[in-house]
């Protein structure tokens, strides 16, 4: 009986497991059967000699089938072990990249939270300056208003 190559879907992290499980379960299955059969053809043998060689072909059959399932395992394996290792791989780097992008985003917003405060301080000064100012302005206005009480008005704004 020849075996056709099965096709797996290939999924984030490897094979689709349970495709993968149910292939070599129906593997299993043929060598219980193929064994079965086996068991019951020697029971059914008249000729030692007929059982014999039908027992050793039988054998080599099964031998050569659990071989192959063997290897299709063990490749199954290392692919799903590459795949493995090629993710990780991969979702290091993207964390890498996450991790530098907001460091850089970081950065960035404490750059310009430090601009802002650097201007809101300027500002800050110009309006305490200009503050000064007024308060001078307004001072010398009150001594001009009780220097000169003939001036009406100035003194209503006083």
């Amino acid at each position: 009986m020849a075996h056709q190559q099965p096709e797996f879907a290939i999924v984030m992290r490897g094979y689709d497991r349970e495709q993968v499980d149910s292939y070599t379960a129906a593997i299993a299955q043929l060598l219980d059967e193929a064994e079965q059969r086996l068991r019951n053809a020697e029971a059914r043998a008249v000729e030692p000699d007929e059982n014999v060689r039908l027992g050793t072909r039988l054998t080599a059959i099964l031998t050569l089938a659990d071989e192959e399932a063997a290897a299709r395992r063990k490749a199954a394996q290392r692919e799903a072990e590459e795949l493995l290792d090629r993710s990780r791989r991969q979702a290091q780097e993207q964390a890498e990249a996450i991790v530098a992008r907001a460091e850089q985003d970081s950065q960035r917003v404490r750059d310009e939270a430090e601009e802002h405060r650097l201007a809101q301080e300027s500002a800050t000064a110009v309006l305490e300056h200009r503050y000064a100012a007024v308060q001078t302005a307004i001072s010398r206005l009150r001594e001009t208003l009780v220097d000169n009480p003939d001036v009406p008005a100035l003194r209503e704004v006083g």
